[in-house]
This record gives structure tokens, sequence and C-alpha cells, in this order.
């Protein structure tokens, strides 16, 4: 959660990030809003909860090095925003049984991350780079 300076001089706005995820695919989700609305957003949902969004934008993912370097690799090439006056973030809890399952399963593919093992016993040739680990 951050806080940025509002339009043409207005309040203050919150912006809350994250990635979401479900069988198939990730993406990036912003949620913008008052900086109240979204510390109560983040009060309210914790990692590996299931959601459900609705009316949110759909975004395509700019190709730029801002994008890459802050935010998450995703198996999609576009994100989602959720503006405080149009889009809705809610938890998720009817016929959930199968999507229970995704909580086990590691965010990137198998052969896109190494073990933390590999990373202390190779640590010179992982400096200066960025990995994922499992």
């Amino acid at each position: 959660t951050r806080k940025i300076a509002g339009r043409n001089g207005g309040d203050e706005r919150g912006i809350l990030s994250f990635t979401l995820r479900d069988e198939t695919a990730t993406v990036n989700v912003t949620c913008w809003g008052s900086v109240s609305s979204i510390q109560q957003m983040t009060e309210s949902f914790l990692i590996n909860d299931l959601v459900k969004i609705t009316n949110c934008q759909v975004l395509e993912k700019p190709d730029t090095e801002q994008e890459k370097l802050y935010n998450p690799t995703t198996s999609v090439n576009y994100r989602l925003s959720i503006d405080q006056k149009n889009g809705r973030m809610e938890m998720w809890e009817y016929g959930m049984e199968h999507l229970l399952q995704i909580r086990q399963k590691p965010v990137s593919q198998e052969g896109d991350f190494i073990p933390l093992d590999s990373l202390i016993s190779l640590k010179s040739s992982y400096i200066g780079k960025f990995v994922n680990l499992l």
C-alpha cells in the first residue's frame, strides 16, 4: 500500500498492488481509492484469500522498464485496475474446494525458480541477477 498526491492538488490517494492467480494464469492488480478505503481493503484481505473481483478495468500491460522493474512478471499481457467508484473486491466463499489446491502450487512455472539451497551454494553466480526462489 502506498500514497500519492491527488490530481490537481486534490486529496491524497491510496494504492494497493498485488498479483492475483487461478489455475490458469497470474495477473497484476492495482486498486485505487481514498487512503482510508485502501487501508480498509488492505486490512480485509490476506495472502491466499480467495476473492471475487467485479467491474474492474482491463488494461494493456505497458512494455516499459518501469513495468518490468516494479511489477512481478505475470503470465498475461494485461493488468487489472479497480477504482473505488467502479470496481469491487470481496471474499469468495462459495464452491471453492477445487480452488483451495492453488494454495499449494508455486506461483512460477517449475523451471522458473531455484531452491534456496542452490542460491546459497552458488551465490557468486547469482549476484546482481533477479531470481525466483522456492
